[in-house]
């Protein structure tokens, strides 16, 4: 009779006596006689290593001296056995006789290099483990978990077959091969560590099979189902996105990165339950609001996942240089690649835009949704010539007649034609009429009154679709013109053959810049060059601009309407740096006009810095990004973008890498606290579910499942975790499991999160509810574009590396840094223009654009 190969088992055990007491007995049962139990204890505080020496002398115990997580403690395990194959055992499970001769001959007749279990729950009547669902976007679900086994043999419901990974609760690898790949991604810690051994494997030739005949009973989450859920999120969100950049090729990866991290960004704002109106333009603010511990999880997940951007690409090079099997043969072993969370009801519209846009289905050998069909066709150029064209002049209010005097008694001054001039003022949802101002100060002047503010770009919009004339010029109602500010604006779009011309914009007082200029950085931020420096030091050359400040712009009107007028969507604020950007893209041309000076009461608009303006600056900013920029350079910089947008806001709260080596102290948590209802049902769930409860299969059941002992024990633990009351205090400590015990605590917190940050979230979380839109937009202009990305940041990429203003800037920073280099190594193949690695290029009073 052959000699059969080696196994060692090894059962990773962290306080789990109980569990172990359940699990031996089972592995010494087996049939398999060439066989050695090894238990890897990961420092427990309970009787484990004690009872294993005593009841089981002949398993081997291989102690780690503290808890080293899942991957880790393999890790040391793996090279201290000398078997054929190692065999990875949750504590919480027991085995069937045949299970090991299951696993062996499963992996030699079809020559794979690992074997996966069939798991089920513990009274094996519902399924846990028959295969997975791994998907392009970085997350995995178990098929048919939680489904009934029923009476048909499971071979043949799920019969043996390649899979992508083995679930690490008991999965059977060969010992060289675990070693080749490195084993365990360490910095994992725990959870989809399985998924990613298993892809790496595949990537080197090393096939996973199932197994439907080796049959494992498990607690589900026995041992970790003590951990908040919250602690949990942070690891999920932050491995997935890992697992992808290591594991996927170029091509998948530069479609894949943005829309992954998206939808993470997506799940984490739906999850926190954030009121819209806290931060709305004309609705009060607070200072501070409530969130879930899961916001603060996910966030810090986020945060994880872009500090350890480099290591990740060093991983990644080795990674990519020693695969054998190609993506397709991959995503093959993916049964529904593309599959959703659903986390709110926009997610899935946001989704479906995101794959469209980044041509992700095809990818994965799907068919391509149908993508928008764009209309119109470029515009002819005109000269304007003869008799001086028709101008109407839109001054918009939302302040009823505070400013209006000023700008009108000023436009009645000035030099060009009045029977050439149209002036409309509109009214935009102002609590007073100021329609006998407007007739007091310029007779003849429209009003148009919109009856809800439509934002800067509604009203706008409002004005134009009335106005008469040739062309159209915007003008703030903060304003006030001199004499020839409109000659000078018509003389050069005439000499130019501009479609735009941006005024020069001074203070109130004539001595300081407000705008001479404006320009982008590649996080989709506006900035105003020579803002704020004395008015003799500005560049005052007849020259092109980007764009034009919105407070005192001009527009061919023919092209103001064929190019879609000012962009509704985005309210307030970057809607005159879109406009100009999408002009130059569409092949045409903004200029500046230096002699055309026109006085503005600096946010005598819009008053002072708020919460609703933040939101406005990232929803506007990435939106103007997604809809602008061509494929290949959207795939480069929308990562770091999103990335760093939620880095801004995570460093405003006491939550993030700040306080990082800030040991959080444990304190004694109110009896009233410890006593409320909902935290006594928090803790007794909990309690359950490491017993095998779980949400999916009713009351009823789960008592059945854990027993009379077992609900005595949940009831004993929540006993005793009210009796002692400690929990940890402070902030981003108590999230990391790595540095703090892992209890059902969290999962009934509240944190104080600052209004910033809350309108920051909401401002991408507009953004990411906007894509369905976006996406119609982006199809429409990129089928119109006339100019590369390359050609256009060449001429104003002064700022476009530029960084914006953040709390613990210096970190900021260092993670931008960071992401610049090696976002743009891997993902962009861009020119020069548009790499975000290169040194920062500072442009000489160039302020951001949003101290308009």
């Amino acid at each position: 009779m052959p000699v059969r190969s080696r196994v060692a088992v090894i059962v990773l055990n962290y306080n789990g006596v109980d569990h172990l007491r359940l699990c031996l007995p089972s592995l010494e049962a087996l049939d398999y006689d060439n066989v050695e139990i090894v238990v890897a204890d990961n420092g427990s505080g309970d009787d484990s290593v004690r009872y294993v020496r005593s009841a089981h002398p002949g398993a081997r115990v291989i102690e780690m001296g503290q808890n080293l997580g899942f991957s880790r403690a393999y890790n040391r395990a793996v090279p201290q056995t000398e078997a054929d194959y190692v065999v990875l055992l949750n504590n919480d499970t027991r085995v069937a006789a045949g299970w090991l001769t299951a696993l062996v001959s499963a992996a030699e007749r079809h020559q794979a290099a690992a074997a996966a279990s069939a798991m089920l729950d513990w009274n094996g009547e519902r399924i846990d483990f028959v295969g997975g669902l791994p998907t392009i976007l970085g997350h995995a679900w178990q098929s048919d978990q939680g489904q009934p086994v029923g009476t048909q043999p499971l071979a043949l419901r799920y019969p043996e077959r390649r899979l992508l990974f083995g679930c690490g609760g008991s999965v059977m690898i060969r010992r060289d091969a675990y070693l080749q790949c490195g084993g365990f991604d360490e910095d994992l810690y725990a959870y989809f560590e399985d998924v990613d051994l298993g892809w790496r494997m595949n990537l080197l030739g090393h096939a996973t099979v199932f197994a439907p005949e080796a049959i494992t009973y498990h607690r589900l989450h026995g041992t970790w189902g003590g951990w908040a859920h919250a602690l949990r999120l942070r690891l999920y969100e932050r491995n997935a996105l890992a697992m992808l950049v290591k594991n996927l090729g170029d091509d998948a990866l530069a479609r894949t990165l943005s829309t992954a991290l998206a939808l993470t960004i997506a799940r984490t704002i739906a999850a926190a339950g954030l009121a819209d109106d806290i931060a709305r333009f004309g609705s009060a603010s607070p200072t501070s609001v409530s969130a879930p511990p899961q916001l603060v999880a996910a966030l810090i997940g986020i945060e994880d996942f872009a500090r350890a951007m480099p290591a990740l690409m060093r991983k990644r090079s080795a990674i990519q240089a020693s695969r054998r099997v190609s993506d397709e043969e991959i995503f093959r072993l993916m049964p529904e690649p593309l599959r959703l969370h659903d986390p709110a009801e926009w997610y899935g519209e946001t989704a479906a835009a995101l794959i469209r846009d980044f041509r992700i289905a095809e990818l994965v050998g799907l068919p391509a949704p149908t993508r928008p069909v764009a209309v119109g066709a470029p515009v002819a150029d005109v000269t304007v010539s003869g008799e001086p064209p028709r101008v109407s002049v839109v001054v918009l209010t939302a302040s009823g007649a505070r400013h209006l005097p000023a700008c009108l008694d000023s436009l009645r001054q000035h030099s060009w034609p009045a029977d050439r001039t149209e002036v409309i003022v509109v009214d935009n949802g102002s609590t007073e009429d100021p329609t006998s101002v407007v007739e007091r100060h310029y007779p003849g002047a429209r009003v148009v009154r919109t009856g809800a503010n439509l934002g800067f770009s509604g009203g706008n919009n409002a004005g134009a679709r009335v106005a008469t004339g040739d062309w159209l010029v915007f003008l703030n109602d903060d304003t006030r013109v001199e004499a020839a500010w409109l000659d000078e604006m018509m003389g050069v779009a005439r000499r130019r053959n501009a479609a735009s011309v941006g005024a020069f914009i001074v203070d109130w007082a004539g001595e300081r810049v407000d705008f001479a200029g404006g320009l982008v950085n590649f996080e989709g931020r506006g900035y105003s060059q020579g803002y704020d420096l004395p008015v003799a030091d500005a560049d005052l050359s007849e020259r092109p601009l980007l764009f034009g400040c919105g407070a005192a712009v001009l527009f061919r009107r023919d092209v103001f309407e064929e190019s879609g007028g000012w962009d509704e969507p985005t309210f307030a604020y970057y809607e005159d740096v879109e406009f100009g950007w999408r002009l130059w893209l569409l092949g045409h041309e903004v200029w500046f006009a230096p002699k055309s000076v026109v006085y503005h009461r600096h946010h005598g608009t819009s008053g002072s810095e708020s919460p609703a303006r933040v939101r406005a600056f990232e929803r506007n900013a990435l939106r103007m990004l997604y809809s602008l920029l061509e494929e290949d350079s959207l795939q480069a910089v929308l990562p770091a973008a999103l990335l760093l947008a939620v880095d801004r806001a995570l460093l405003a709260t006491p939550f993030s890498r700040a306080d990082d080596g800030i040991t959080a102290p444990r304190s004694m948590t109110s009896l009233t606290r410890r006593l409320q209802p909902a935290a006594l049902k928090t803790r007794l769930l909990h309690a359950l579910s490491r017993r095998g409860a779980r949400r999916q299969y009713g009351t009823i059941a789960n008592l059945r499942r854990v027993g009379a002992r077992g609900l005595a024990g949940s009831v004993r633990d929540v006993f005793r975790e009210v009796r002692d009351g400690w929990e940890s205090s402070g902030g981003r400590v108590a999230y990391l499991i790595e540095q703090t015990k892992g209890t059902a605590s969290l999962e009934g917190r509240r944190e104080s999160i600052p209004i910033t940050t809350a309108a920051q979230l909401l401002g991408i979380g507009d953004f990411l509810r906007m894509l369905p839109e976006l996406s119609r937009r982006r199809a429409w202009l990129q089928a119109k574009r006339r100019r590369t990305d390359a050609e256009i940041i060449k001429r104003f990429g002064g700022c476009w590396r530029n960084a914006v203003p953040s709390p613990h800037i210096t970190l900021h920073v260092e993670l931008r840094t960071a992401l610049a280099d090696t976002l743009s190594s891997v993902l962009s193949g861009l020119p020069a223009t548009l790499d975000l690695s290169e040194s920062a290029r500072e442009t000489r009073g160039a302020t951001p654009a949003d101290s308009y």
